[in-house]
């Protein structure tokens, strides 16, 4: 029986060699740092967004704050200047109630305004303007009030004089009314006096005219009522108090 022939392998069998990778070998090398390229890029890419959408934000607020700012302005202007709302434009006694009412107007003149914020950022930024304007309103208000009771009160001090002079012009002849009336006429100066602060010289010059004036129109009334022997009696009394030209010529009337 023939045999079949073997085949022998001259190929060796050996174990594979013992490669090692050193510790400080680069994992860049080996495309390992990819991964943190992609995250460092995203990161980066985040904080772009991020900033750039503070920055919209930021400009979205702005956008708002002023345009309530400008509102606000807009409705001072009108709670103090317009013709019919305006409280610039209240005269007199009418004057003295501003500073509630037109308080009461700026609150809510900010609470509609307000109502108009959408968020904290926003109502600081207003917060701030609106305490800035309240005060200038605020001074704006006293110093009008100021003003109105300064010229109220030089139109009440007018009128009073006038009146009192009148009384004495008119009861010339009664002692009691015409000494009754100077002695208000005085009164009234030395108070004016007082509130608005007159040196003594110019109290003292106020009352020699008032008194000048208040004789003048005295013996003028007993002239025209023909009463010539109390407009020479009351003449020769009071001529030294006769300011100006007025002793002049109530003196050749009486000649």
């Amino acid at each position: 029986m023939p045999r079949v022939p073997e085949y022998r392998s001259n190929v060796q069998s050996a174990g594979a060699p013992n490669v090692r990778f050193r510790d400080s070998s680069n994992i860049e090398a080996f495309g390992g740092g990819a991964g943190n390229q992609v995250s460092g890029a995203i990161s980066n890419l985040g904080e772009t967004v991020g900033k750039f959408q503070r920055e919209e934000a930021d400009k979205a607020n702005k956008t708002v704050v002023d345009e309530a700012n400008t509102k606000l302005i807009q409705g001072i202007n009108h709670l103090s200047l317009d013709s019919a709302e305006g409280f610039m434009n209240r005269r007199g006694k009418a004057a003295f109630g501003v500073p509630q009412e037109y308080g009461e107007k700026y609150d809510k003149l900010v609470k509609d305004i307000e109502g108009s914020l959408y968020n904290d950022s926003q109502k600081e930024a207003f917060g701030r303007f609106k305490n800035e304007r309240r005060n200038q309103f605020d001074s704006d208000i006293q110093r009008f009030i100021f003003k109105e009771s300064d010229q109220l009160m030089e139109q009440t001090t007018k009128s009073a004089l006038e009146t009192s002079r009148q009384d004495a012009t008119l009861n010339y002849r009664n002692v009691d009314i015409r000494e009754n009336a100077k002695y208000r006429e005085e009164k009234l100066i030395l108070d004016h006096a007082k509130y608005q602060g007159w040196t003594p010289e110019i109290t003292e010059l106020q009352l020699k005219l008032a008194k000048s004036n208040t004789h003048e129109a005295i013996l003028s009334r007993a002239i025209t009522a023909g009463d010539e022997s109390f407009a020479k009696e009351y003449f020769e009394q009071n001529k030294e108090a006769l300011q100006g030209n007025a002793r002049n010529q109530v003196e050749k009337a009486t000649e």
